[in-house]
């Protein structure tokens, strides 16, 4: 098997490269360095083409990208609910009439008071 080259991706962690031609020629030897090393970058023109990981490594990370998907939209669904919630009322549908009807001198006017409250 040829000398691995390093390659250092954007997690800044460095992977062991391997050509497609040492995956096809040396199979065996690329996968136990792979288990070895955690992962294997396979290359193709001297490009980063493919990477290989033990199946555990694979599952925790699909399992971890699902598990933080699933938290963040379920947040993001709470806050818009509660938004939304909050919109339905009287007084807020007349001040959004207000705002849509204000001039830029009020607008700016009510932002720089706001931004001063804060």
């Amino acid at each position: 098997m040829p000398n691995p080259k390093s390659y250092k991706h954007r997690a800044s962690k460095e992977l062991v490269c391997e050509s497609a031609s040492a995956l096809k020629n040396s199979f065996g030897a690329v996968i136990k360095s792979a288990q070895t090393n955690g992962a294997v970058a396979i290359t193709r023109h001297n490009q980063r083409e493919f990477v290989i990981l033990p199946a555990n490594d694979y599952d925790d990370l699909v399992q971890q990208a699902n598990g933080d998907l699933a938290v963040d939209l379920d947040d993001l669904k709470a806050q818009y609910d509660a938004i939304f919630e909050r919109m339905q009322t009287q007084d807020y549908s007349k001040g959004m009439e207000r705002s849509f009807l204000a001039s830029t001198e009020e607008l700016g006017y009510a932002a720089v008071k706001q931004v001063e409250k804060n």
